[in-house]
């Protein structure tokens, strides 16, 4: 059976996320797991004494607010700046903790690099894709106007037909009957076909 210390340790030990401990009053680092320590420092010197601050991006304006440190219930994504200056995006979660009469901040964070990576080239995929739509689009909408003025030239040359083949069916007709009463009436009859 394990106890409750030993399960304790071996949950931060093993966690996926980096787990620290700072002084809420002055913003140092009393305690850090094995997955923290690994996302900030470049080392194997550890991360505790320093300041949080000296771990999150000089832009945020976080930085400077030590009230950062007591947002009790805080969820939300900073950039975290390991030792080698480098940045890396985080998912952080923040929660109060009061021991031995000092409060500090339990501070969970996880590396989301890859993630953001995966979005950027979803967002890109998804932006070719709309390209591509788009593209598709406008070929259909060029087909459709060559189909319907494909359906026009037919209904025209079907028009334009029909008047002289009328005429040779009927001529043909007269003939075909000996619907004509001389040998020069069907002569001229004939003659109209050919021409």
């Amino acid at each position: 059976m394990i106890d409750e210390s030993d399960f304790s340790k071996l949950l931060l030990e093993h966690s996926l996320w980096g787990v620290l401990l700072v002084d809420s009053n002055r913003g140092f680092v009393s305690f850090a797991n094995i997955k923290a320590n690994n996302m900030l420092s470049d080392s194997e010197a550890t991360i505790v004494g320093r300041l949080f601050s000296d771990f999150i991006l000089s832009d945020n304006a976080i930085n400077n607010d030590i009230d950062f440190f007591c947002k009790d219930g805080f969820f939300g994504e900073i950039y975290l700046r390991r030792e080698n200056e480098s940045l890396f995006p985080a998912q952080v979660t923040i929660k109060l903790v009061t021991h031995n009469d000092e409060k500090f901040s339990l501070v969970s964070f996880q590396d989301v690099s890859a993630q953001k990576r995966m979005q950027r080239d979803l967002l890109v995929k998804h932006e070719g894709l709309k390209e591509v739509l788009k593209e598709l689009t406008e070929k259909n909408k060029e087909l459709l106007l060559l189909d319907k003025a494909k359906d026009k030239f037919l209904s025209l040359i079907t028009h334009e037909l029909r008047t002289p083949l009328n005429t040779i069916v009927a001529t043909s007709e007269v003939i075909f009957y000996k619907m004509y009463d001389t040998e020069a009436e069907f002569n001229d009859l004939a003659k109209n076909l050919f021409e």
